[in-house]
């Protein structure tokens, strides 16, 4: 690649780590190797999040990498030129070709030389991307580029870097994701048959996709849905640093076949009622309130948000008028999210121009206001929090309710194996 492109990319590449770490906060991962493998290598991770997966897996990485992408993104000349001139490779999906045959022999073509290279190539193996913590079954792309690679060199080893991403709550700014790597690497006398058989791609695919289901909250579709209703009802419960914790927890009662399962937590639905609807932990009826002292950053916290009114306005006006299906919602925020800093940070250099003269003082200020900006939206949702629980506890009068309520939620607190 071109120098000039080589710095382009580098510079997008520290642009969306950075935004990343001001979207999400980003628990410590596990299971990556340092240094990292080197050789041909396939990059997977489940895809419950659009965009955001695969720029999460990648930022972990020091190498470049490119990308299988979805064909239908290449349309148009622009977006033609500037994903395949940064190492974007397009592929096709049955849903995008209206019936008509595949033609992904130019794709395969390309990845291929790129592994034999020892090139990174990221692939999204279940092919889709849904908002589900299991891992769907996986396509066997991955497996056959692979084994394409082997049948050219065999001396050489393919490594596959395989990523499962958990998030506390996918769309929402300023949750928590957790990222779980594991490896495995594969020669051509680790093959249980000739590479060109069938037989082989399919053991591949299944050795790849039993490693991945290990690294995420894997269940059935129903189990995933009662996970996912069981967390929407208990959000609150399901955050701070335990939220990793008590989500694992929510899976084992879920995911038991001869446990409360299933009918706790239509349970729990129906005990928590319209209650729920506006996300209110019922524990917090009879606990104590915010300090006082927290409501005294008000001030501070309007004078911050007031410098984001482009900043974090534009993403939530871009969702809104895009009505984007659910599983893009944190891609558009995040997108429109750089976009407004990239134009609001000189608007608001400009405005401050007129009342800060002096560049230093200038430049000081609005690097204060903005990197205030995640804590005093976090603070905005502690306060909305509480107000939530404030109202409820003015409602909730039944004594019995919240004692009915620590019946349902005790078998959380009980650590299962």
């Amino acid at each position: 690649m071109h120098p000039f492109l080589t710095l382009i990319y580098n510079s997008l590449y520290a642009l969306v780590k950075l935004a990343l770490r001001v979207y999400y906060r980003i628990e410590p991962v596990e299971g990556l190797q340092d240094p990292e493998p080197q050789g041909p290598m396939i990059v997977l991770s489940n895809h419950p999040n659009a965009l955001i997966d695969p720029f999460l897996i990648v930022s972990r990485l020091k190498r470049p990498v490119f990308f299988l992408a979805n064909a239908s993104l290449f349309k148009g000349w622009f977006a033609n030129w500037f994903l395949n001139t940064f190492y974007c490779i397009p592929v096709e999906r049955p849903k995008d070709t209206g019936g008509k045959p595949l033609n992904n022999a130019d794709a395969f073509q390309r990845s291929r030389m790129h592994l034999l290279g020892n090139g990174a190539l990221y692939i999204a193996p279940e092919g889709t991307s849904e908002r589900e913590y299991r891992l769907r079954p996986i396509k066997t792309g991955a497996a056959r580029i692979a084994l394409d690679v082997l049948r050219d060199q065999p001396d050489r080893v393919v490594t596959f870097l395989m990523g499962g991403i958990i998030y506390q709550d996918h769309p929402a700014f300023r949750s928590r994701v957790k990222m779980r790597f594991a490896t495995l690497r594969i020669g051509l006398d680790d093959l249980p048959g000739p590479a060109t058989e069938w037989s082989t791609v399919e053991w591949l695919t299944r050795a790849i996709e039993e490693q991945m289901q290990a690294l995420v909250l894997q269940g059935t579709e129903e189990e995933d849905r009662e996970l996912q209703r069981a967390r929407s009802m208990l959000a609150p419960w399901v955050s701070g640093p335990a939220w990793q914790e008590r989500l694992f927890r929510l899976y084992r009662l879920v995911h038991q076949k001869d446990g409360p399962g299933t009918t706790w937590i239509d349970q729990l639905a129906s005990h928590l009622g319209a209650i729920c609807v506006s996300r209110v932990n019922p524990q917090w009826m009879d606990g104590p309130s915010l300090g006082r002292w927290r409501w005294l950053l008000l001030p501070l916290v309007g004078v911050v948000l007031l410098h984001h009114l482009i900043l974090f306005g534009l993403p939530e006006l871009a969702r809104r008028l895009l009505k984007a299906h659910l599983v893009y919602d944190a891609t558009v925020r995040y997108v429109t999210g750089m976009i407004a800093y990239l134009v609001g940070v000189p608007l608001l250099w400009w405005i401050l121009k007129e009342i800060l003269p002096s560049m230093g003082w200038r430049a000081i200020w609005l690097g204060l206001m903005v990197g205030l900006g995640p804590w005093a939206w976090e603070q905005v949702l502690v306060w909305k929090t509480d107000l939530q629980a404030r109202r409820f506890r003015h409602l909730a009068t039944d004594v019995s309710w919240s004692a009915r309520f620590r019946e349902l939620t005790v078998v959380l607190e009980q650590d299962r194996p």
